[in-house]
């Protein structure tokens, strides 16, 4: 599927910890198995739309920068921020509507700095053990749009952890659970998000980070030309391109880089059941 589900977005689907991202659903079986928990109308308005092709699964021998500029083009903006204005017969399908209430804030996960280097948690879940330790957020806390990003990422993953939790179980194949399992699942996920939270506010985080907002990219349609900046408001991380600024909001995300936080809880909250 996208990135997403980190996010999203990322071999995220296959990493230990991918960023957020139901999007990246690798191979045939794990398709179908996403369209066969949708209504009949509901597959029907996505295929009319052509969003199975164009935002939720993607070729997954494609690289990484290659699945964001897929994921930032207008029409998986549009589907993310809005999907059931797109598919209105999909509005009360419950599964597409836990996938997309899980993947949520994931900007970050296709941001890029001068020297073409992703946000250190997305080079980490790429290329290295995909673990989220405190090592790795730190060194994120170097980049203030990072930063900003990840916290805004963690901060609607907790306001939305009872479809997150949902969302990792079906995802690693756990379709049968107590509500035991389930309450224990939305209770760890929201103490790593927390956790998280509160480092990446600390001053142990704040002290050494570097104002990189003006300089910081999001890879976007052509990554190169159409390469759209990133501006900080007080709340807001806003998306320009060219004249026109788009908030981008990925409350109803799909899936992108959604994407280093639910596989490695989906596999973590596996170990604790």
């Amino acid at each position: 599927m996208k990135l997403y589900a980190i996010f999203l977005f990322l071999a995220f689907a296959t990493s230990v910890y991918s960023i957020n991202s139901p999007l990246f659903l690798k191979g045939y079986d794990e398709k179908n198995r996403f369209i066969n928990e949708l209504t009949k109308e509901c597959v029907e308005d996505l295929e009319r739309n052509n969003l199975f092709d164009d935002c939720i699964f993607y070729d997954e021998n494609l690289d990484y920068k290659e699945k964001c500029v897929l994921e930032n083009r207008e029409k998986c903006i549009n589907y993310r921020k809005d999907p059931f204005t797109m598919v209105p017969k999909c509005a009360n399908d419950s599964f597409l509507k836990m996938v997309m209430e899980s993947n949520g804030e994931n900007d970050f996960a296709c941001f890029i700095n001068a020297e073409g280097k992703f946000c250190p948690i997305v080079e980490n879940d790429l290329n290295g053990t995909g673990e989220v330790t405190d090592e790795v957020l730190l060194e994120t806390c170097k980049s203030k749009a990072c930063t900003e990003g990840l916290i805004k990422s963690y901060e609607y993953e907790f306001q939305h952890v009872e479809a997150k939790a949902k969302y990792s179980l079906w995802f690693n194949g756990k379709t049968h659970y107590t509500e035991s399992e389930y309450l224990n699942l939305c209770n760890f996920l929201k103490t790593i998000f927390k956790k998280h939270i509160e480092l990446l506010n600390s001053e142990k985080c704040t002290s050494q980070s570097k104002d990189d907002i003006a300089t910081i990219k999001i890879i976007g349609i052509n990554s190169g030309a159409n390469t759209t900046k990133i501006s900080s408001g007080a709340n807001t991380t806003k998306i320009s391109s060219s004249a026109n600024t788009t908030n981008i909001s990925s409350g109803a995300n799909t899936i992108k880089i959604s994407s280093v936080l639910i596989i490695t809880l989906g596999l973590l909250l596996y170990n604790l059941i």
